[in-house]
């Protein structure tokens, strides 16, 4: 008997031993030996101690960052992964920081003004701004920032506000530090309740197909080109700027694009069984569509 539970006390102590080591080893990045999201969530957003402190959140990526391993290859782009990390881990204002996912990172700072930290970041992002392989090659960030005090849900949301802000940097060859704004989370879930209702829309026929008539200069009809627009609710009157950006970055404009197609085939199908004079009428589709 004694044997027995001496066994099963081998045996716990060893699967204790392996339990710690392999959860220690989920919290790090298998090939930079960084700490993952995961590490900040369990140590920091769901440490009541450390998230009772006022701090200052953001999350960065590197723009075009297939384009460095497409040039330079996979060793290289990890290189950069990696001295990210390093330089980073480097600043006494950086709490912490961690390597979220491909090229995209977050880190804490403590509560910092807003200029004072767009400051930091920026002179961050100039220590990383080129592959030390070819130094002409400049590496550019796309920057989203809050403060934990913009929160009042709760602090776990901050990281979904530094993401709102960060989606808003666009401009190509430029690092942007985008500062979170209220009305940033108004226009997401505005665009959120756009596309939840492209589905109905459509359904509905609320989303209406007009073709707008081409003249040559002789004033003979020569053509057309389809347009819509969107009698929302059959109340609303929404041009195309109102709704097709958010239903692209949603991946729904094909549903809009084949309606708009297959409405002007029934058209014209109809003209030709009515016997009119047929001619060509053109339909926009989304580049997101044909590729």
């Amino acid at each position: 008997m004694i044997y027995f539970f001496f066994a099963l006390i081998v045996l716990f102590s060893i699967s204790v031993f392996f339990l710690f080591r392999y959860r220690d080893r989920a919290y790090y990045e298998r090939f930079s030996g960084q700490k993952n999201w995961w590490w900040l969530w369990d140590h920091f957003f769901l440490n009541t101690k450390k998230l009772s402190k006022p701090f200052c959140f953001a999350h960065f990526d590197i723009k075009d960052f297939k384009m460095i391993n497409e040039n330079f290859g996979h060793l290289v782009a990890d290189k950069v992964l990696a001295r990210v990390g390093q330089v980073a881990e480097k600043e006494s204002w950086v709490k912490h920081l961690v390597r979220c996912h491909n090229d995209n990172f977050a880190l804490v700072t403590e509560l910092l003004s807003e200029e004072e930290l767009k400051t930091k970041l920026m002179e961050l992002f100039n220590k990383i701004d080129s592959l030390p392989e070819d130094p002409s090659y400049k590496i550019y960030y796309r920057c989203g920032a809050v403060s934990s005090e913009h929160s009042i849900a709760g602090k776990d949301t901050v990281p979904f506000f530094a993401k709102l802000a960060q989606v808003q940097g666009i401009k190509p060859n430029k690092t942007e530090i985008i500062i979170y704004t209220e009305s940033m989370k108004d226009n997401y879930f505005h665009a959120k309740k756009i596309v939840q209702e492209i589905p109905r829309a459509l359904k509905e026929k609320e989303l209406i197909v007009y073709i707008q008539p081409k003249h040559h200069i002789s004033g003979t009809l020569s053509g057309g080109e389809a347009l819509i627009r969107w009698n929302r609710h059959f109340n609303e009157f929404l041009f195309p700027s109102s709704f097709i950006g958010y239903v692209e970055e949603a991946g729904l404009i094909h549903l809009i694009d084949f309606y708009v197609l297959e409405t002007v085939c029934k058209k014209m199908q109809e003209w030709r069984t009515e016997n009119r004079a047929l001619v060509p009428i053109s339909v926009n589709i989304s580049r997101y569509t044909i590729t």
